[in-house]
């Protein structure tokens, strides 16, 4: 969908390692599993049901990934969110235009 990825097709195609697998396909199960961990407890969408795929440039190399300000991350996310929520509860509709109080 656009730019954001189902977690449900994440969860069914990286459910279960191949028996026969290489250090790749172990790559691909990894990042798909921090996907997971992005879009579902760290930086979930409204329903929590997508994640966005702006994050997968990221995760190319593995071991860079320890060197990312996660937490920074996380935070700016929360308070986006938290702004965006107050916007929305002080606007008012008012004889069919909506105002900002």
């Amino acid at each position: 969908m656009g730019q954001r990825v189902q977690m449900t097709w994440l969860d069914s195609t990286f459910e279960v390692l191949p028996e026969d697998i290489d250090d790749i396909i172990v790559q691909q199960h990894a990042r798909a599993f921090i996907l997971r961990m992005i879009g579902g407890f760290l930086m979930p969408d409204t329903p929590g049901s997508r994640v966005h795929l702006m994050y997968l440039p990221l995760l190319e190399d593995l071991s860079d990934t320890y060197e990312y300000n996660w937490g920074a991350a996380v935070l700016a996310c929360l308070y986006r969110g938290l702004c965006r929520a107050a916007l929305i509860s002080r606007q008012v509709e008012v004889g069919g235009c909506l105002l900002l109080l």
